[in-house]
């Protein structure tokens, strides 16, 4: 038998196979390689999330440091601007998300805002980073302000439209869980090794002037990014298309209809508080370790540690997912894991018990790789109710509403972090007061601990597991036979 009439028999069974569950009518076949995705694919789309943390783990981890130690503005100045601009997010995720799902090319939906938005950011990246300390404090604020929000246009531009490839490259749940465990591998690997590398690129290129190390690390970082986004634009195939009784759907539309699919509100929920958590712990690394460890280098091991480790468990989480059968159930277990050990690692300072506090680390790590797999993996998963629920299936808003709740999360804890800092009295470069250092260790475990198990408890709504997904799938693919066994007999 030769090699192209094994895969032609090959094809046609999973083809036959998916047509039972009910996918077969729903993909593009000029796009569709049938059973698992392509390793190649799943790696294309990993390189898209490497391409962001270029951008967006520096901004998590280093931004308010930045505006606060070298461009010199008030930590309860960033914090408003951390909190106002989510406002702005709050119209344009949407938005993006909306003209994306209406896009119609001949490489498809979503796939052109990721090739012609990559340069743009990357250039936007470089000038957010460009400090003017000798400016007035007025000049430095308002030049924050307008470069931070025009960044977070160009990053929502990319990025809306890159996290809806994950509801289109396949219709498989297991195949999509998969595929966030692949991304996520590339997101937190490259996360740890630019955690690790950037404050000493920024030494070795400023040569003793901050400024200029942070303008030159992020102009290596965003050239960086722009191939790697192109490839993803170019290599990934969307494969799941809308129903085709679907028109052009105005944006009331899409709002009514996602207010109809209770699944997806309490992710959003959810993705709100874990975002909270995640980011605004995150925000708090670079102080835990310069100020309240007293050694800015114990930053570079955390980061390849715990975000190291939980590059790799995100391998392990499709496999377990699937034998658990039921992503909620697994997702809150995982969520309350993690809270118990940042509640212990609370009481374990580095700076008394190094050793424990580094194995409490790396366990949070791996356990860290579960929370994030399954909270992209779950998002996807919603898009079949709404269509099942409305009719309307709309991939790229149903991101844009989970990256607008990522976000809020995000402001709430970020700029929680600046308001907290500055009413604690921080001073920046300076040994801080003992109340800003309780503040800074409270805020880097306890608070993520008690938010973590708030989002498990939120997950004890979510109903949609496996068996009642591929039941909707199927109900979903029935009548669309209807629909356009109607159609023809109407013509």
């Amino acid at each position: 038998m030769s090699k192209e009439e094994s895969m032609a028999i090959h094809s046609e069974g999973v083809l036959r196979k998916e047509k039972e569950v009910g996918w077969i009518d729903r993909i593009n076949k000029a796009n569709y390689v049938g059973g698992k995705l392509p390793m190649a694919d799943k790696i294309a789309y990993g390189l898209g999330d490497m391409a962001n943390n270029c951008i967006w783990a520096v901004i998590v981890n280093f931004l308010i440091l930045f505006y606060t130690d070298v461009m010199l503005v008030p930590a309860a100045a960033v914090g408003i601007l951390m909190l106002v601009s989510r406002i702005w997010d709050a119209f344009n995720d949407p938005v993006i998300g909306f003209l994306s799902d209406n896009t119609e090319t001949r490489i498809g939906k979503y796939k052109p805002w990721i090739i012609f938005g990559t340069v743009p950011l990357a250039i936007l990246y470089v000038f957010t980073f460009w400090a003017h300390p000798q400016w007035s404090l007025n000049g430095r604020i308002v030049y924050m302000a307008v470069t931070y929000c025009i960044l977070v246009f160009s990053y929502t531009v990319v990025n809306i439209p890159w996290g809806a490839l994950n509801a289109v490259m396949t219709p498989d749940t297991d195949e999509r869980a998969s595929l966030s465990g692949v991304r996520l591998f590339f997101s937190f690997g490259t996360n740890a090794i630019v955690t690790v590398a950037v404050i000493p690129m920024v030494s070795f290129l400023g040569k003793g002037s901050e400024v200029n190390g942070w303008l030159y690390t992020t102009m290596i970082l965003g050239a960086l990014s722009i191939p790697l986004y192109l490839i993803c634009g170019i290599k990934c195939k969307e494969v799941v298309k809308p129903p085709e009784t679907q028109k052009k759907v105005k944006m009331k539309e899409l709002i009514k209809a996602a207010t109809k699919n209770p699944p997806l509100l309490i992710v959003l929920a959810g993705i709100v508080v874990t975002g909270f958590m995640m980011y605004g712990r995150a925000a708090v690394y670079a102080y835990y370790f310069r100020y309240y460890a007293g050694n800015d280098g114990l930053l570079g091991i955390y980061a390849l540690l715990f975000t190291g480790i939980t590059g790799i468990s995100t391998l392990f989480v499709d496999k377990i997912q699937v034998k658990v059968g039921d992503k909620a159930k697994l997702y809150r277990i995982v969520l309350a894991i993690f809270a118990t050990l940042l509640f212990i690692t609370y009481f374990i300072p580095v700076t008394s018990y190094p050793v424990l506090f580094w194995v409490i680390t790396a366990i949070s790590g791996f356990v860290n790789g579960f929370v994030m797999v399954l909270t992209f993996s779950i998002i996807p998963d919603t898009a079949e109710y709404g269509e099942w629920k409305t009719g309307i299936r709309m991939d790229g808003f149903i991101y844009a509403l989970a990256s607008f709740a990522q976000k809020f999360g995000m402001a709430i804890g970020t700029a929680g972090v600046g308001l907290v800092l500055g009413a604690a009295g921080y001073t920046a470069n300076v040994e801080q007061a003992e109340n800003v250092l309780t503040a800074i260790n409270f805020m880097m475990f306890i608070l993520p601990a008690i938010l973590c198990l708030l989002a498990a408890i939120l997950f004890f709504f979510y109903k949609l597991d496996r068996k009642t997904f591929n039941k909707i799938v199927a109900e979903i693919e029935e009548r669309n036979k209807s629909n356009n066994r109607n159609k023809l007999g109407g013509e």
